[in-house]
């Protein structure tokens, strides 16, 4: 036993003299596994002799060594692939500070990593873990009482804060380093003008941005062309065109090449912008083309968008010729459905059909949102064979429509209140396995509520709660509607009442069980709309019932709600027109706004003469005569 013992010792030790001899270190893992080796082959061979009275042989002994050498070959080779592994994981490390603070020129090389910069903060303070503390790390120290210690002329350490707090919006706190730099001593460069404005930016100060842009062009520095799109970039993100533009300007003045992102930020500036401008685009196109740089998709489609915003069709055209004349930009489909969508806005659907046209003669393959915004400008405006039409052109060049498509198409039966056709198209895109959403079914309420068809809103209505479609307020409101337009005053109100979690004082049919969502919230054209029944058979006393509940729950009335109290009054009889008269005059002097319908529902209650003469009196232009 003893002899078994010694060997295994032996065996352990001159694994580990190997070890040392090689250079390869040797940690408590691998010295724990060798010494678990041996005792187990000490184990297995002490039961073998004493407990099953096998002699231990020659061959015995050889064959336990070659186990033993195979188990520590293995652990060898696990324990080199993971020092290898952390060698060469250390190899990327920097291994001191001097590493990290490679000379700059201050700021005139790259700029350090992240990592770089982390372990910079552990080089000088072991207890920094994260690269945010590396500003508090860099804490410039004042000399201690024998005048040594870390002083104010590192400006690679400031540097580096510099960089820090740029990245960590710290605006404030990088103004602070770059003057400590300057008290230092060194002269910044350009780079550390560019890095306390690009924190500016980052913070969204576009003020501070622009004045340390200006100090830099004033102290005879000249910042890169990513200060000035960071500026431009903020300024476009604040929805101010005109600084942007002002900072591309003065960009150019300073002859510093501006690229693709510093023209379309100031496009998109001018796009979605509160007041659209669509000469603005247009003029950053012309400059674009002017220096050289070709514009793009991102170009072509925030200018195109600028115009479609206030309908100027031929300045869209316009803008698109210059660039695709340029030779080097391949319109895409996005580039043609921006022109189309400009057509549709301007009310030009002829327009919009050529752009189509063209699109497919071009070789550009149109696809659902092409052919969709043309089905809306025909849905609009009641044509519903030509948007049919439209629905077998996309299906012809092998488009599936989407819930959009169908969409447009019932919507395009609302003119002419074509219920069946509507349900037609309706069933057609469930067939096709497209799930109707929320807007598609208070498109096909609205047609019905056109047709005044209460009864099969009110199964539509049950059929989108079955399919997992919460309705909102507008299909509600439909439903009002078509029992208002269908003349059934006594349901349009109990509608209203199920909304305001009421019951109805009048004895009607039983409504289809429906639980009303609880976002669901009545609004003015909710009583409106149920007004809107009483008024259309003079009843003026329910009108007036309805619109005082109304008021009474903080809604006030507006022009609609207003001309639906005169035209009960109107149609009331006898007409009351000291009701309507009053009632004028006390919306005129609340200072609502006043519209044309009205103005020509009370000159139809009152007469023309009494009418004008009131008008004059409050002081108001006189309405068209119908």
């Amino acid at each position: 036993m003893s002899g078994l013992v010694s060997r295994a010792v032996a065996a352990v030790n001159s694994t580990l003299e190997g070890m040392r001899a090689t250079g390869r270190r040797v940690d408590v893992t691998l010295l724990w596994f060798l010494i678990a080796a041996s005792v187990s082959s000490i184990v297995l061979r002490f039961v073998e002799e004493f407990v099953f009275g096998t002699p231990e042989s020659e061959s015995a002994a050889a064959e336990w060594g070659a186990i033993g050498a195979f188990v520590t070959g293995l652990l060898l080779v696990a324990n080199t692939r993971k020092t290898t592994k952390a060698k060469s994981k250390w190899n990327k490390q920097p291994k001191s500070t001097e590493a990290l603070r490679q000379p700059r020129d201050h700021f005139n090389a790259k700029r350090p990593s992240n990592e770089a910069r982390a372990a910079a903060a552990r080089a000088v303070s072991p207890g920094v873990e994260s690269k945010r503390n590396v500003e508090d790390v860099f804490e410039p120290r004042r000399p201690d009482a024998r005048g040594e210690g870390r002083g104010d002329s590192d400006a690679e350490v400031k540097g580096l804060s510099l960089d820090h707090c740029s990245q960590h919006n710290r605006a404030q706190r990088a103004e602070e380093w770059f003057a400590q730099m300057q008290e230092a001593g060194a002269c910044p460069v350009a780079d550390c003008y560019t890095t306390v404005i690009k924190a500016h930016t980052r913070a969204g100060d576009i003020q501070g941005a622009t004045r340390w842009l200006n100090m830099a062009r004033d102290a005879g520095e000249k910042p890169d062309a990513s200060a000035y799109n960071a500026v431009i970039m903020t300024s476009a993100r604040a929805c101010k065109p005109k600084l942007a533009e002002r900072v591309l300007l003065q960009m150019l003045r300073d002859e510093v090449l501006p690229d693709t992102l510093s023209f379309n930020s100031v496009i998109n500036a001018y796009a979605k912008g509160e007041e659209v401008d669509a000469m603005g685009p247009d003029r950053i196109v012309r400059l674009m083309c002017e220096h050289n740089v070709e514009p793009d998709v991102v170009t072509l489609g925030a200018a195109v968008h600028a115009c479609a915003g206030v309908g100027d069709k031929e300045r869209a055209e316009a803008i698109f010729n210059r660039i695709v004349s340029r030779g080097k930009f391949v319109p895409d489909a996005i580039c043609y459905n921006a022109l189309i969508n400009t057509a549709v806005k301007a009310r030009d659907i002829a327009a919009a059909e050529q752009w189509l046209e063209k699109m497919l003669k071009d070789g550009v393959t149109p696809n659902v949102v092409s052919f969709t915004t043309v089905l809306h400008a025909h849905a609009r405006t009641g044509n519903i064979e030509a948007a049919e039409r439209g629905m077998e052109l996309m299906r012809s060049y092998g488009v599936a429509p989407n819930v959009v498509s169908y969409s447009a198409l019932i919507h395009a039966c609302c003119k002419v209140a074509d219920v069946d056709r509507a349900e037609m198209w309706f069933n057609e895109m469930r067939t096709a396995s497209i799930k109707a959403n929320v807007v598609s079914y208070s498109v096909l309420l609205d047609v019905c509520a056109k047709a005044g068809d209460w009864s099969r809103a009110e199964h539509w209505l049950v059929t989108m709660i079955a399919d997992g479609v919460m309705p909102n307020i507008v299909c509600f409101n439909n439903v009002i509607d078509a029992c208002a337009k269908g003349s059934n005053a006594l349901r349009a109100e109990a509608w209203l009442r199920r909304l305001l979690r009421e019951e109805s004082k009048h004895s009607v049919s039983k409504l289809p069980y429906v639980e009303v969502p609880v976002d669901v919230v009545v609004t003015r054209q909710t009583f409106t709309a149920a007004a809107s029944a009483y008024a259309s058979t003079g009843c003026y006393v329910d009108v007036e019932r309805i619109f005082a509940d109304m008021e009474h729950r903080s809604m006030k009335m507006d022009e609609f709600s207003l001309t639906v109290l005169l035209s009960a009054y109107s149609r009331a009889r006898p007409r009351q027109r000291e009701r309507a008269e009053s009632v004028f005059r006390n919306h005129i002097s609340r200072g609502c706004r006043i519209s044309d319908p009205p103005l020509r529902v009370l000159r139809l209650c009152l007469g023309n003469a009494r009418c004008e003469s009131l008008l004059e009196e409050l002081g108001m232009k006189r309405p068209p005569s119908r």
